[in-house]
């Protein structure tokens, strides 16, 4: 989507809309994910389905200039699946957002928890000379297979864009080597005390970090 941003496929891109399932978060959990539903856990739908999916997003189009966003949790309870027990739900299940990039385009970003029955992944990039669609099966940007469609010029529907093989990150299968151990070798106190005493200062950096 990045390179095909750069080639000038949709020429000036004027807006993008994101809408995807959290696929955690829902109504119904495995024992082993109960804990996104707490959000004394910090594992939020914010900070991890949207999180990603905006991330991958900014990495595309530019980062955010202005922001507004809306929190609610709609669902007051979830079902352990293989106990049946309900439990009290903590975290947010519902997330909007929209603002502008630094480029100008309109932005609109709408998570939900669960899954959805029609549409659980939708990213759109709408520009002045074409458009790029992108859809999975869930709101996982980083783990579900991802179609990408695209249209432009005298084309009034999207059609499916082949992703290049170069794309495909995956390792190649086969059988892998055992990883090999490092030599050790052992250090006497006294040479460990030396070296700390004759290192240098450390230089201390400063780091500016922009939420």
């Amino acid at each position: 989507m990045r390179d095909l941003i750069k080639q000038g496929y949709v020429g000036e891109v004027l807006s993008t809309t994101l809408i995807g399932s959290g696929m955690g978060w829902g109504p119904t959990v495995e024992p082993f994910n109960a804990y996104l539903n707490d959000k004394k856990n910090g594992a939020t739908m914010l900070s991890i389905a949207l999180g990603h999916a905006a991330d991958a997003l900014c990495d595309c189009l530019g980062e955010v200039r202005e922001l507004s966003a809306t929190m609610t949790m709609r669902r007051k309870t979830f079902t352990i699946a293989e106990t049946g027990e309900s439990k009290h739900m903590t975290a947010d299940d519902q997330v909007c957002v929209s603002g502008l990039l630094e480029g100008g385009a309109a932005l609109s970003i709408h998570y939900r928890g669960g899954s959805s029955r029609g549409t659980n992944l939708l990213w759109e990039i709408n520009g002045t000379e074409g458009d790029l669609q992108l859809t999975a099966a869930g709101g996982q940007a980083r783990i579900f297979e991802m179609d990408v469609r695209g249209g432009k010029g005298a084309q009034s529907s999207l059609e499916i864009l082949p992703v290049p093989e170069q794309y495909r990150w995956s390792p190649p299968q086969g059988r892998a080597r055992p990883p090999t151990s490092p030599k050790r070798t052992r250090v006497s106190p006294a040479t460990i005390a030396r070296e700390r005493i004759s290192a240098p200062p450390l230089k201390t950096r400063s780091r500016a970090i922009a939420c």
